[in-house]
């Protein structure tokens, strides 16, 4: 008599693939990342619930801390470069290249003047000059942490990191909140910047400023330009304005008290960026970083566009995504001139000089450099 074999249960394929999937990952090596240490100092109050980001949220304090954060930066596994792995403002950092917990060596002494001691944590530092990074809208504190610190690995860590954050709310739909808080914010940069880059000194710092980051940055310097001595030279090594959100004109008004405060201040743009382009139809009026309409020119101040190697969704983080754009940034911050980096010429005159990136290959894709006409100061 034959006795029927039992039928072979079989697991469905849907779980058969998850359950390999699971096996997988136990067994993948973890990803690469590099160790930097960001200084920071923030107008953010702390906020210490279960699960929240890097330990400040986005309501304002009117004290001004500051500290040092640990972060592992991700590495390609097969280049050992740095691996960009978000797009956007909502997209925290990859999980395992996050901000360590705790600060390395925030100070406890109450009486001691928090500016001063970042001030005594920047002499220390190793590197030869100090970068300060002002993040834009939609930027929480981690993850201004971690652009900091790819900024940081992108300049080949040469330099010391230092972050400004100002209380940000972290979320797409927070931008008029977020426009008020940078405005509110300007007045603990100014500060910082003041104390950080004394007029005695050699120019050692170099500021990086994204989006509207821009705008607290310009309230701060015009404020500090007003008040600079007759003769005195620069406080700052470059000033850099990263897809600024900042009203064209209002910017073009501001130069005359910009002037003299930095070696050279640099302005990076693009016609492509929809962030700004969406911006520039909310206020109607047109950024200074989006040159859709007119690109932006004048006397002061170099201006770079991207536009023909843009990528990315919205087209806005470039400073951080793309990375021609990041390895021309390094190369500004060594001193070196738009010839030296390779950049193409769009226009120039009185005064005013405006680049671009090229593609490669030379093609053009959408310049248009007749656009370009120079904006006045005060007058126009």
């Amino acid at each position: 008599m034959c006795i029927p074999r039992p039928a072979r249960r079989r697991l469905p394929v849907p779980l058969a693939l998850a359950l390999a999937l699971l096996l997988l990952a136990g067994c993948r090596a973890p990803a690469p990342s590099a160790p930097v240490d960001v200084h920071y100092a923030t107008d953010r109050a702390p906020d210490d619930r279960e699960g929240f980001r890097g330990g400040y949220g986005g309501a304002r304090s009117p004290t001004l801390r500051v500290g040092t954060r640990s972060i592992r930066v991700a590495l390609d596994a097969e280049t050992g470069e740095q691996a960009i792995t978000y797009v956007a403002p909502w997209n925290p950092p990859p999980a395992d290249a996050a901000v360590a917990a705790g600060d390395a060596s925030a100070p406890t002494d109450p009486a001691v003047d928090p500016i001063e001691a970042l001030r005594a944590r920047l002499a220390r530092a190793p590197g030869r000059d100090v970068f300060l990074h002002i993040h834009g809208y939609g930027t929480d504190f981690e993850e201004a942490l971690y652009r900091t610190g790819q900024l940081a690995w992108a300049f080949g860590r040469t330099r010391t990191p230092l972050l400004f954050s100002w209380p940000s709310r972290g979320r797409v739909g927070m931008y008029t909140p977020d426009e008020a808080a940078a405005e509110w914010a300007s007045y603990d940069l100014r500060r910082l910047l003041e104390a950080i880059a004394p007029e005695c000194a050699a120019p050692r710092i170099h500021v990086i400023a994204h989006s509207l980051g821009s705008r607290a940055l310009c309230w701060a310097l015009a404020a500090l330009g007003r008040e600079r001595a007759p003769g005195a030279g620069p406080r700052f090594g470059e000033i850099v304005l990263a897809a600024p959100d900042l009203d064209a004109d209002v910017l073009a008004r501001t130069l005359p008290d910009l002037a003299g405060l930095a070696r050279r201040i640099t302005l990076y743009q693009a016609n492509n960026d929809v962030a700004l382009r969406l911006s520039s139809a909310l206020h109607a009026a047109p950024r200074a970083g989006d040159s859709h309409v007119v690109p932006f020119l004048a006397p002061g101040v170099v201006t770079i566009d991207v536009t023909e190697i843009q990528e990315g969704v919205l087209g806005h983080a470039y400073f951080i995504l793309n990375r021609r754009v990041r390895a021309d940034l390094a190369a500004l911050l060594d001193g070196r001139t738009e010839e030296e980096r390779g950049l193409t010429p769009i226009a120039n005159g009185a005064g005013a000089r405006a680049w671009k990136i090229p593609a490669p290959g030379g093609t053009t894709d959408g310049l248009r450099p007749a656009l370009y006409r120079l904006r006045g100061g005060r007058g126009d």
